[in-house]
């Protein structure tokens, strides 16, 4: 069995900004000034330095690249919404459990319900509940985002609606939750 290559080769950040200059036919001068840099900071990177992501993002940007993260299988691997749906305080559910949509309640809020609080915007199990799960239904790609609960609870409503109250809803907008310091 042969070694897949991502776990055989560490990424080097100066082979790339190497690649960059070549294919952009610039000098280290001339990247660093095309990046917004100092030319010392071009030279460090290139000598095995260390280098933030988003240094190296401008560099790659400067020959029209970019970075890309793949899977095993060499296919490329989208980064989590950056609108997925968070909790009451505004935090984001644990990345590693599976997040479910307000309306499908756990056992636990059904047997006691908390009336003191808002209404939560999604549920997770703890990880040997979530495990149980998952033995039963395959493992949701992402957590849902706020306007796909937002399309859920719309969907929800034209399903109970009875036939002779059928008729388009007037079309009100996007959901989109406001930044949590402009929320004050």
């Amino acid at each position: 069995m042969t070694t897949p290559s991502w776990k055989v080769s560490p990424f080097r950040a100066a082979e790339y900004v190497v690649r960059v200059r070549r294919l952009a036919d610039v000098s280290q001068r001339e990247l660093a000034a095309a990046a917004g840099l100092s030319q010392p900071v071009v030279t460090r990177i290139e000598n095995d330095g260390p280098v933030a992501v988003a240094t190296l993002v401008r560099i790659l940007d400067v020959a029209r690249l970019r970075l890309a993260v793949l899977d095993e299988d060499g296919r490329e691997v989208a980064p989590f919404p950056s609108d997925a749906v968070r909790d009451n305080a505004g935090r984001r559910f644990p990345a590693h459990l599976d997040v479910q949509p307000p309306d499908v309640l756990p056992y636990e809020a059904i047997a006691s319900p908390r009336y003191d609080r808002k209404p939560p915007r999604g549920w997770y199990h703890r990880r040997a509940a979530r495990n149980f799960l998952r033995t039963a239904a395959a493992t949701p790609p992402d957590h849902p985002t706020v306007g796909e609960l937002a399309d859920r609870a719309l969907r929800r409503v034209r399903d109970r609606m009875p036939p002779e109250f059928e008729r388009p809803l007037p079309f009100l907008g996007t959901v989109q939750e406001r930044p949590r310091d402009e929320a004050a």
